[in-house]
């Protein structure tokens, strides 16, 4: 039987043999026809799992709001935070409106990037760890399902670059050479611009490598070098803008985060999270803490110190969102690929995790599928001709409606609840002076007012100047108010 176009293309192209593509293809025809019945079922599982994510334009909330500050960036020309707020480092923004404007659907736009992602991390811990990128692979999209990783947070973006960063240090150890040094310092600022809580792995990292003497102090100080001229290049916006941007930019940050910290049930729950999980990976993490035990500092080492610090991390947030999970699941997913492609402990072991990743798929294949739904029901071409170009003030609603209408927000508190976090009790003055300003829509949680969610001093400021002109909600059940797709929309007399 002649190979097909795809298969000769990735077995002689240059290109199909740098990225690996002809040993991942050859390493799963080999896993199915080992055991076809076990790896048919898997492959329908994944792609039924996988339907809905990619049906949806945003499985996860958060996302929209990336891509909007991203748009402030590249299309108004404004830095952060004076188009749209979030609380992260502005590289993510950058990288998600660059992948926005690369990919051209709507539809799974999110879920493509995450499975690109764990394609690239892949590839790098096969080079890593000189082993097949099929296995890695297999393990990050299913093993990580408990933590959402195919709703695109980002927390995927995150990943080639953590994998990149030890990558780097396996480099430096080998090598030695100042030049592999400064990369890693470049390396080590961009993955902090992506997500803050990258700081901390990367600190306790380093921290050991010199405690452990692995990395001489000499070598440390052009890390330190890269990472200061990786941070001169992220930054050199701000520097050419001038002004107070740049402070601006981190005391919004800071106020913020000052105001974001977890309730004690959201603790509780965090940390039940966080011990359920690792319970559920702890015959994988144990047998890999005892069977890959090395005199010397090995590779295997780096994932050890990935796991610890990754978990101390993840305690640090203290709210018990999914995708935060997936700092430290991804680690053991690479555990768990060495100790299989090794045969380092038995298959049993791995029973729990896949128990337990079908468990979670079932629920965010149900949620995904209810999620979209509900996306075609919002009637996105209707709010556009409603709307057109004119600027819509949030008022607690779902930040996803901009993104996906293409709104122009009125105010730059746009993610649903930031602006309570921001002011506090001041979020109803807040409120009421933008609402002094006549912006021309006004959208709104659905029924808001009568559940109390929107002041009802807003309400009234509402109700005296603007009118109904579209609701989306499901008909059949009216006085329902959970489900996040559900808005008012007004508009001023």
């Amino acid at each position: 039987m002649r190979d097909s176009i795809f298969s000769v293309w990735s077995k002689h192209s240059r290109l199909g043999r740098i990225l690996g593509v002809h040993s991942f293809l050859q390493t799963m025809k080999c896993e199915i026809q080992g055991s076809p019945k076990l790896w048919g079922g898997g492959i329908f599982f994944c792609i039924a799992f996988l339907v809905p994510y990619l049906m949806n334009p945003d499985p996860d909330w958060d996302v929209a709001n990336y891509v909007m500050i991203g748009k402030g960036i590249f299309e108004k020309g404004i830095l952060p935070y004076g188009y749209v707020f979030e609380h992260k480092p502005y590289i993510l923004y950058v990288i998600y409106y660059l992948w926005s404007s690369i990919y051209p659907f709507v539809i799974g736009k999110f879920t493509v990037l995450a499975i690109i992602s764990a394609v690239i991390s892949s590839l790098m811990l096969s080079r890593l760890f000189s082993m097949k990128s099929f296995y890695f692979f297999s393990f990050l999209i299913i093993g990580c399902a408990s933590g959402n990783f195919l709703s695109g947070n980002s927390e995927v973006v995150q990943l080639p670059f953590l994998v990149a960063f030890y990558l780097a240090i396996s480099r430096v150890i080998e090598t030695g050479k100042y030049r592999d040094a400064i990369l890693l310092g470049v390396i080590s600022a961009f993955s902090v611009n992506i997500n803050y809580l990258s700081a901390f792995i990367i600190i306790f990292s380093f921290a050991w490598l010199l405690l452990c003497r692995v990395v001489l102090l000499r070598i440390f100080s052009f890390i330190v070098l890269g990472g200061a001229l990786g941070l001169i290049a992220i930054f050199m916006p701000f520097f050419i803008k001038g002004g107070h941007c740049l402070e601006d930019y981190f005391s919004m940050q800071i106020h913020f985060l000052k105001n974001y910290g977890a309730l004690a049930s959201e603790r509780y729950d965090m940390f039940r999270s966080i011990g359920l999980k690792l319970a559920v990976c702890s015959p994988i993490i144990i047998a890999f803490f005892r069977n890959m035990r090395s005199s010397s500092f090995c590779k295997e080492d780096l994932v050890k110190i990935w796991f610890v610090t990754s978990v101390v991390t993840s305690f640090l947030s203290g709210h018990p969102y999914d995708h935060y999970n997936l700092l430290y699941l991804f680690p053991i997913m690479v555990m768990s690929a060495l100790s299989y492609e090794r045969n380092k402990i038995d298959g049993v072991y791995f029973v729990p995790l896949i128990i337990f990743s079908f468990v979670f798929s079932v629920d965010y294949f149900y949620r995904n599928w209810v999620d979209y739904k509900y996306y075609v029901k919002e009637n996105i071409p209707k709010v556009k001709s409603i709307i057109g170009k004119e600027k819509v003030f949030n008022i607690r609603a779902d930040q996803s409606l901009f993104y996906l209408a293409g709104l122009e927000p009125f105010d730059k508190f746009l993610f649903i609840d930031h602006i309570d976090f921001y002011f506090k009790q001041g979020a109803q003055d807040y409120l009421l002076k933008r609402l002094t300003e006549r912006p021309p829509f006004v959208v709104m949680r659905y029924r808001g007012c009568e559940t109390g969610i929107v002041e009802p001093a807003v309400c009234t400021v509402l109700h005296s100047n603007y009118n109904l002109v579209y609701v989306v909600h499901k008909r059949s059940e009216p006085y329902k108010v959970s489900f996040r797709r559900y808005f008012e929309l007004y508009r001023l007399k």
